[in-house]
């Protein structure tokens, strides 16, 4: 992004005639550098549910919770409405649009994330509210310390704590790649490394 914005500057500075070759064609574009996804392992998952935490950070826990259990981004937790929630013989299951690609998916839920949905309060639109993505990493924050985790914790770590626990358990890749939403099984793939890390510890 950053090299994109400098690409931009520099083309309108030769259009203006401020210097006479594009020195674009000298600049290299970086090499990318992949950046290590961050995710919980299922005792710090455990310790972190496990924790006490004031009574107002109750709606940010649920919705965390929620995503380590569906592999939901923040904004699709979000909107999350509970006309989405349907339910199928004795199981629920989660049919909704996605805020990043604008398609619609089916999810079903684990038994963990349907006793999530149970706890909450129905008389609303919304499953999980409209916190702010920055009062909700502030909580997660304080959460991840009061739980003696050390590790930076985001809301997307969920996500990625998601995919990681369910290729730990050996989980084909194929069906990771459905449950997570991925287009491209290269996206699913990133986190085979920290799995086989996380396996041989």
């Amino acid at each position: 992004l950053q090299f994109q914005k400098l690409s931009c500057v520099l083309r309108e500075a030769y259009r203006e005639g401020l210097f006479d070759e594009r020195i674009l064609l000298r600049v290299q574009r970086p090499k990318s550098v992949q950046k290590r996804r961050g995710f919980l392992t299922e005792a710090e998952l455990r310790r972190m549910s496990k924790a006490v935490l004031p009574e107002n950070y109750g709606n940010i826990r649920s919705m965390f919770l929620f995503s380590c259990q569906t592999g939901l981004r923040f904004g699709d937790i979000q909107g999350l409405k509970w006309k989405d929630v349907k339910r199928n013989g004795n199981h629920l299951y989660i049919e909704f649009k996605q805020h990043k690609t604008d398609t619609v998916e089916r999810l079903p839920l684990s038994s963990e994330a349907e006793a999530l949905l149970r706890e909450r309060d129905k008389k609303g639109e919304y499953v999980f509210g409209r916190e702010s993505n920055q009062h909700t990493n502030r909580v997660l924050k304080r959460w991840k310390s009061d739980s003696k985790i050390k590790k930076n914790v985001t809301f997307h770590c969920a996500r990625h704590t998601f995919c990681v626990l369910l290729l730990t358990k050996d989980v084909p890749i194929y069906t990771v790649q459905r449950l997570m939403c991925h287009s491209d099984i290269g996206t699913t793939k990133i986190y085979a490394d920290p799995v086989g890390r996380t396996k041989a510890k």
